[in-house]
């Protein structure tokens, strides 16, 4: 048997321990090997970083490393891996430790782009825990390189936290970092000197940015190197994870969370962080209302008064949205719907379409009121309002439509005070908007479920019969142009998995015959000039005929 060269060089009571196998990492300043330990044949990884290769090093960074198999020695935590052995031969240093199968982070986010918001927080929950136990030491352990690339993701899909080369124990006496050191784009600004030593906060503005890179898919690490709201990037991502992201990634330490179990808490709650932190707004806001309120009493002098004082309110607001001063009358009062939707019909009738700019003043507005116009019965119907609008009048492609709209008929599933014909449009449209946030992400993978590609079919032909019916003659020829559109869309993307979750053949046959029929009658011609491109080609006979030939 072959002994590997590199076994001999360090030693050779090495040598009869151990059997390299092969080179499985090459990291900034070290190579990994993969080991065999010969009496019980149990795998390991060796770290190795020889001073003598390594140029740019000086003695202060290679301290660092020694410092590292040092403080791993000492650490027990399931997230963190085993170290077992440490040895140096000259300028060269060596450590046994946990062999950990999988993939790194940086490698899944190569291959999928981006993680589902369930995946990305359960992966930064168990960081979190992994950070949290460092930080408890006493003093405190700074880990300072919390990047994809040092994160493992083994085959069960447990989370590992590997590379601890520029950890460093929290010296309160302390200034600033001796050593300038870490990844640019992930490090934390304090740790490139001016701006005090690093703590615990440079190991939050880390796990921010990692977890912004797993659910937007940009890499900090590469050009412009920003870190955006990740709602501009991705519209319908909770807005709590954006609230967390930039929290944790504030350029000021004193302006992000101070510790790790403050992180650990907000993610627990995510998905309704958004209306906690309004909230708190409100509450300021509020007090201010109060002492406004408390003038305004003192100087009405009976019941009489207020009720007319209420009247020339409500009239006054009336006359705004009358005019078309929507967002005046929204600042008026909030807590009126009326003036809400309004404006989204302006926007909409204005050029026929809803920009993504005119989109985030909707939201912001939207957002910021939340909390006073959930507790009006129209609440419901507004939230219905708004996802029909981002669904059918969103500039964005078909996909991009259904995602932004989804949250909203989400919300309005939950206000309830719905007509029966709005709840079973929020029915839906939220059970298609369900499809492509969970669903259609891993179609292309195989990884979906037959059940909800029948349900999916079911849904199409469910909203095509329902706008088709005599009581739906409200809506206009974009909606049923829309409709139309995502049926064939549909059967051109997804037909394969429509027939091997059991859909009849004739079934689609038959849909595809009947719009064939129907299609002549769309007034394509009437829609605004942004839709009609894009629909004049989708909506063309041709491609029902091909579907139909291709099913023949």
């Amino acid at each position: 048997k072959m002994t590997y060269p590199l076994a001999q060089f360090i030693s050779n009571e090495f040598d009869k321990k151990y059997e390299i196998l092969k080179q499985i990492g090459n990291g900034g300043m070290s190579k990994v090997y993969l080991v065999k330990e010969r009496n019980l044949g149990k795998l390991w990884a060796m770290k190795a970083v020889d001073l003598k290769t390594q140029n740019t090093m000086d003695e202060s960074v290679f301290t660092l490393l020694l410092g590292e198999a040092e403080r791993m020695k000492g650490l027990s935590h399931p997230v963190l891996p085993l170290v077992i052995d440490v040895f140096s031969v000259g300028t060269s240093m060596y450590m046994i430790m946990e062999y950990i199968p999988g993939e790194t982070l940086e490698q899944i986010l190569l291959q999928r782009g981006s993680l589902r918001e369930e995946e990305a927080v359960r992966i930064i929950l168990s960081l979190c825990d992994a950070l949290q136990y460092l930080h408890s030491k006493k003093p405190p352990m700074i880990y300072r390189d919390m990047k994809p690339g040092n994160i493992m993701i083994t085959p069960e899909g447990r989370v590992k936290l590997i590379d601890f080369g520029i950890a460093r124990e929290y010296q309160k006496e302390k200034g600033e970092d001796t050593i300038c050191i870490g990844t640019k784009g992930y490090a934390a600004p304090e740790q490139f000197g001016g701006m005090g030593q690093s703590d615990v906060r440079t190991d939050i503005y880390g796990l921010g940015v990692t977890l912004y890179h797993m659910l937007t898919g940009q890499n900090p690490a590469k050009p412009p190197y920003e870190i955006r709201p990740i709602r501009k990037i991705k519209p319908w991502l909770t807005p709590g994870l954006e609230i967390i992201v930039s929290r944790c990634t504030r350029q000021n330490p004193k302006e992000r969370y101070s510790d790790i179990l403050q992180v650990i808490k907000d993610l627990k709650i995510y998905q309704s962080l958004n209306k906690r932190e309004k909230r708190r707004s409100k509450w300021k806001i509020a007090g201010f209302i109060f002492l406004v309120v408390c003038s305004i009493c003192f100087f009405l002098t009976g019941f009489y008064q207020t009720i007319e004082a209420e009247k020339l309110k409500s009239e006054k607001y009336t006359r705004m949205v009358q005019m078309g001063k929507c967002e005046e009358a929204i600042r008026y009062m909030p807590e009126k719907t009326e003036a809400y939707i309004e404006y989204l019909k302006i926007l909409r009738d204005n050029d026929g379409k809803i920009t993504e700019r005119e989109c985030e003043k909707i939201e912001k507005i939207l957002y910021e009121n939340q909390e006073i116009l959930s507790q009006s019965l129209e609440y419901g119907d507004l939230c219905f309002q708004t996802g029909i609008t981002m669904w059918y009048w969103y500039e964005g492609t078909m996909v991009e439509q259904i995602l932004i709209s989804y949250p909203w008929f989400l919300m309005a599933k939950e206000s309830g005070n719905l007509s029966l014909g709005q709840e079973k449009l929020v029915e839906l449209h939220s059970g298609i908007g369900y499809f492509y946030k969970e669903v259609s992400p891993g179609v292309a993978k195989g990884n979906y479920k037959k059940e909800d590609i029948t349900k999916y079919w079911r849904l199409l032909g469910q909203l095509k019969a329902y706008l088709e019916e005599e009581n739906a003659e409200e809506f206009n020829e974009v909606i049923k142009c829309e409709t139309y559109a995502l049926l064939i869309y549909s059967m051109q993307n997804y037909m394969d998995q429509f027939l091997i979750a059991g859909i009849p053949k004739e079934e689609i046959l038959s849909i595809c015959l009947e719009l064939e029929k129907r299609l002549p009658m769309v007034q394509i011609n009437t829609l605004p000039d942004f839709f009609r491109p894009d629909y004049e080609k989708l909506l063309a006979r041709e491609q029902l005929i091909e579907i139909e030939e291709g099913l023949q």
